[in-house]
Formats: structure tokens, C-alpha cells, sequence
């Protein structure tokens, strides 16, 4: 992958993770890793890839299909790769250590919002994902 592919996916799926735009320097380090561990995968992968590094959403639509039916998938390995990287960083871990300070029912009703839109992005993850992941197994690895 190109730099500007790597930069792209690292905001991207950054975004999706933590809300919030990534630091450059998690971009940086994301970008890095990849130049000394270049991450490979098969054709299917690379759809995951390239259909979560187009807007946060979709990023949760492939995340929640791979959550459920490819664990092991180099989606998952990048985003693991990358919520370590935000962990790290000063910047990024107050969106992912810190309360909203939200009383009972609003804590409630975010946590409600959030399991909807997870099961939005399972729905559609159904519908799109699924053919085509079913199209790949039948044509074979590659």
C-alpha cells in the first residue's frame, strides 16, 4: 500500500474507533509499522480493507461482520494494531479512559444508541458483506 493509502486508512478507521480525527503522530506510527511488517491478505481482506477505509460506518460495518464471522480477519489485526497505538498515545486515550460524567439514564440511553448502531452496522453487513464474502469462498483463496 501506498503511503497516502496507509494515511487514509489510519484516519479513517481512527475515526471509527475513537470518534474523534487520530493524532498525526498514531498516523505516523500506524504508517511505520506497515513499511516494516507489510500486511498481506487475500482478496477478501482486501475488500474488507478497502470498504472500511471509506467512512467510519462503513468501517462498522465491516468491523461488526468480521466481529461475528472473521475474527482472525487483517481487519481486525490493523484495528487491534491501531486501538494499541491510540492507547499509547496521550492525545488520543482520553477519548477511549474517560466518562461522559452522564447520569443513569443518559449513560443508558448511549449505551442503547450504541447497540443500535451496531446492530445497524451488523444489518447492512448482512447484505453487503455477506455475498461477497460467499462469492470469495467459492472462488477459492487468492
Amino acid at each position: 500500500m501506498s503511503y497516502g493509502e496507509l494515511e487514509i486508512e489510519a484516519r479513517v478507521l481512527g475515526r471509527y474507533l475513537v470518534r474523534a480525527e487520530p493524532p498525526s503522530y498514531v498516523v505516523g506510527k500506524y504508517i511505520d509499522y506497515h513499511r516494516r511488517h507489510p500486511q498481506t491478505g487475500d482478496r477478501f481482506d482486501r475488500f474488507l480493507l478497502a470498504l472500511s477505509s471509506r467512512a467510519p460506518f462503513l468501517a462498522a460495518v465491516a468491523d461488526s461482520y468480521c466481529s461475528r464471522f472473521c475474527k482472525q480477519s487483517l481487519l481486525r489485526r490493523k484495528l487491534v494494531l491501531l486501538l494499541a497505538l491510540l492507547e499509547c498515545s496521550a492525545e488520543s486515550s482520553r477519548y477511549l479512559d474517560s466518562s461522559d460524567g452522564a447520569n443513569g439514564v443518559l449513560l443508558w440511553a448511549t449505551m442503547g444508541w450504541h447497540a443500535g448502531l451496531h446492530v445497524l452496522a451488523l444489518a447492512v453487513s448482512l447484505i453487503v458483506v455477506l455475498p461477497v464474502h460467499v462469492l470469495h469462498s467459492l472462488r477459492g483463496p487468492g
